[in-house]
């Protein structure tokens, strides 16, 4: 009542503030007396601090339309990783909700939340279709194996207003063998249900695995026959598999089967580890025998994965973390070469720094290239007369890049990228510039028939997505 009434406790006395009017107490059926018939019109509203108000409850305001709310719930679920169940916890969570229910007249559990996500996610494709509409678009794929379960990954990635629109088209769980036929398959069914035409397809980024390889290759096959029969739905091909590379070379396409960068960097590392694995296993076994004795303590060294280039580095520079404790402990441990040791992390640490850069969200190939030369040059630097393996790396380096500098596509954007092509530019010489050019006339073309006689810029909209999914 303290926004009615100015209540003085030495006098035991309620000034209205309204009419200054006094009122004997502060009785809570006294003051709604005076408003009653004093005032009337002006609400009055209890609060906590009046006497008869004290055990009344606050309730919630609530200030989210029903799509937030929807959207909410359905984000903690597929975004926040949120199990299902907590939706049917009646001790604790439906209590939190149950204020928006009723609000919304709506009854969420996790049986019809389920309806939610599905219609979420029907919103989201629509969205991501209409976005992708008569785009060329870069396809980027991978393989990967989690508790005995298979899921091909596949992105579609375009420019839009100069930054990078990346969309998750499919996490599919591959239930057959992983031949380029079979995942050629399941790609084109993935694109079907955003309505992706094959001639869309830009360039295919994948790893350096023969059978991913291989299944862009088939794309850029099937590719090539849409362009040549645009009347024929076939879907058949009989190629040999060794005429994939010829067939690679000659096919007239706009689609480039890009060499994944970052790939090709790991394996530019371990053309070089692979060399110094009796060093490494030796470093294994330490790492191994302190994991043993520290355990428990902050020091625990890291054990590396072998299939994994960069978890061997961590490893090392772990184990010489602990250098000083094996030098001032007698520990039964095999011998370290920290010569070595040293030597690797000196070597390495410019590729570990080039894989950093590599995570950034926004990164063009151009980006990619200007770190690859910094990387060279910081190899360059190292070359020593003792466990010079900096030359190697170095020159295993660039005949990777050289390999790089094979693709069309890669060409062009470095091409277009002004940082490398400029007048006297030492970065590209005139074949590879001609190569580029042509290409990216070819690119040209085939973005003027996706358009079909495009409209002019003021006919041409803006695809604008809903607000929310759940938009009616």
């Amino acid at each position: 009542m303290e926004n009615l009434v100015n209540f003085n406790a030495d006098t035991n006395i309620s000034i209205c503030l309204l009419c200054k009017k006094s009122l004997k107490g502060k009785s809570v059926y006294n003051i709604k007396r005076h408003y009653a018939t004093m005032h009337k019109g002006v609400a009055v509203s209890e609060n906590t601090n009046s006497r008869s108000s004290r055990g009344a409850k606050k309730v919630a305001e609530i200030n989210i339309d029903k799509n937030e709310f929807l959207n909410a719930c359905v984000g903690m679920v597929t975004v926040k990783s949120i199990p299902f169940r907590i939706f049917d916890d009646e001790k604790y969570f439906k209590k939190l909700i149950h204020p928006y229910e009723k609000m919304f007249d709506l009854k969420i559990n996790s049986k019809n939340i389920v309806d939610k996500i599905g219609f979420a996610a029907g919103q989201t494709k629509s969205i991501i279709a209409e976005n992708l509409k008569k785009r060329l678009i870069c396809l980027k794929m991978d393989v990967a194996t989690r508790q005995n379960r298979h899921i091909l990954g596949i992105n579609a990635q375009y420019i839009d207003g100069y930054k990078i629109i990346i969309h998750t088209l499919g996490m599919v769980e591959l239930r057959s063998r992983h031949t380029g036929e079979n995942l050629k398959q399941e790609i084109l069914n993935c694109l079907d249900q955003f309505k992706i035409e094959i001639r869309q397809i830009y360039s295919s980024t994948t790893d350096n695995g023969a059978n991913v390889i291989k299944t862009s290759k088939l794309l850029q096959i099937s590719q090539g026959q849409v362009q040549n029969n645009p009347n024929d739905d076939s879907d058949s091909n009989d190629v040999d598999d060794d005429g994939y590379d010829e067939v690679h070379n000659t096919l007239k396409s706009t689609m480039d089967v890009v060499r994944c960068a970052a790939h090709t960097l790991q394996l530019a590392a371990y053309d070089v580890i692979k060399t110094m694995q009796t060093n490494i296993e030796s470093c294994r076994k330490a790492v191994k025998s302190l994991r043993c004795i520290l355990r428990g303590t902050s020091n625990v060294p890291i054990l590396d994965n072998a299939t994994r280039w960069n978890s061997t580095y961590m490893m090392l520079n772990s184990l010489l973390n602990v250098k000083s404790y094996i030098e001032e402990n007698d520990t039964n441990m095999p011998d370290v070469d920290w010569g070595f040791v040293n030597a690797f992390l000196q070597t390495f640490k410019p590729l570990v720094d080039c894989t950093t850069k590599l995570q950034a969200e926004q990164y063009v190939i151009g980006d990619f290239y200007r770190d690859w030369l910094t990387c060279e040059l910081e190899l360059q630097e190292l070359i020593s007369s003792q466990y010079d393996y900096a030359s190697t790396l170095l020159r295993t380096v660039k005949q990777r890049k050289a390999v790089l500098l094979q693709n069309e596509a890669f060409l062009s954007a470095i091409y277009v990228d002004p940082r490398f092509n400029f007048l006297h530019s030492p970065y590209l010489n005139q074949t590879q510039k001609y190569k580029a050019v042509e290409h990216l006339l070819n690119t040209f073309e085939a973005i003027q028939e996706l358009a079909g006689n495009p409209p002019n810029n003021d006919e041409a909209g803006e695809i604008e997505a809903p607000a929310t999914i759940f938009d009616n």
